[in-house]
């Protein structure tokens, strides 16, 4: 079987072929179509190997009728060689770590059809882990996102919040859907460089993005939380929301769509112009049992038919 490796003009690749191959080992189906594989390397040279090169030949090896056979089998030995620093290429080099973290994830196809697209971007690859199941038969997989953001701090932001209690893994595939529409969720995203570009303004429009979809708005409400768990000026006193109102009340998101903004009531000051109010304690709590500083309470003025009384 030795003697097919030989159709690899380069002896660098051979011999690195060879070494994997036998730790490795090869199936009786692999051992069948092992020329076909071996052709896709059959001019290429170690040490001009680059991801480019990597990300064509893996990408014909997985659309081909041997990809079920050998993608898996070619995602390792590529592997191989980045550990072993068998080739010469400063893009791998520069991305070591990620394109490491993103090989042991080579299990699934989807997941290589995406490290292997030479068109992305690694650095916005959102690495994500669901689970299914119940706890007695539960399977955890790896899902990649392909955030399209551009922007490393944003991408590590929402890696983040993914790890954090406030995300639950319990999730199916498609509830990954608030990171995949972030980037489109605010126009200035490519500027952002530090969490405090983050204040209500952004929250506002991220808001109305995500509105026809309750579970992607959760998802958002969830993320400004994390967000306030290392930023807390993230709302200033004069925004029409704060975290108390989004952390307490189970109504948030309704209220909030529907037009109710947080108000303070001052007796010296005129009253809000607005017809729906959250009514932020003003301090009054301090002299009754009957309320306290978590309680907002709800004014809706729109129910009073007659204008000129609200």
């Amino acid at each position: 079987m030795n003697k097919k490796f030989d159709v690899i003009v380069d002896y660098k690749l051979r011999n690195a072929l060879l070494n994997f191959s036998s730790k490795a080992g090869l199936n009786k189906t692999q051992q069948k179509y092992l020329n076909t594989y071996l052709s896709n390397y059959k001019n290429i040279k170690l040490d001009t190997l680059n991801w480019e090169t990597v990300c064509d030949i893996s990408s014909n090896i997985e659309s081909s009728h041997i990809g079920s056979v050998f993608a898996w089998f070619n995602a390792n030995f590529i592997k191989y060689l980045i550990e072993n620093r068998l080739y010469k290429d400063l893009f791998i080099d520069l991305n070591l770590d990620i394109i490491l973290n993103l090989l042991n994830l080579c299990m699934e196809k989807r997941n290589r059809i995406m490290i292997f697209n030479k068109d992305f971007n690694l650095k916005n690859l959102l690495i994500c882990k669901y689970s299914d199941g119940h706890k007695s038969n539960k399977h955890e997989y790896a899902l990649m996102i392909d955030t399209k953001l551009d922007n490393h701090f944003l991408v590590k932001l929402l890696d983040g919040f993914y790890k954090s209690d406030l995300f639950s893994k319990q999730y199916s595939y498609n509830n990954y859907d608030f990171a995949r529409k972030f980037y489109k969720s605010y126009d200035k995203f490519s500027s952002f460089k530090h969490i405090t570009d983050f204040n209500y303004k952004v929250f506002e429009k991220q808001f109305n993005f995500y509105k026809e979809n309750k579970s992607e708005l959760k998802a958002l409400v969830k993320f400004y939380i994390y967000l306030y768990s290392i930023y807390k000026d993230i709302f200033k006193p004069t925004d029409p929301v704060d975290i108390l109102w989004m952390t307490t009340d189970s109504k948030f998101i309704n209220q909030y769509s529907d037009g109710f903004i947080l108000v303070d009531i001052n007796p010296i000051e005129p009253f809000p112009a607005k017809d729906k109010w959250k009514v932020r304690p003003n301090g009054q709590e301090r002299f009754t049992t009957q309320i306290n500083v978590t309680n907002y309470l709800s004014f809706d003025f729109t129910k009073i038919d007659y204008a000129e009384y609200r």
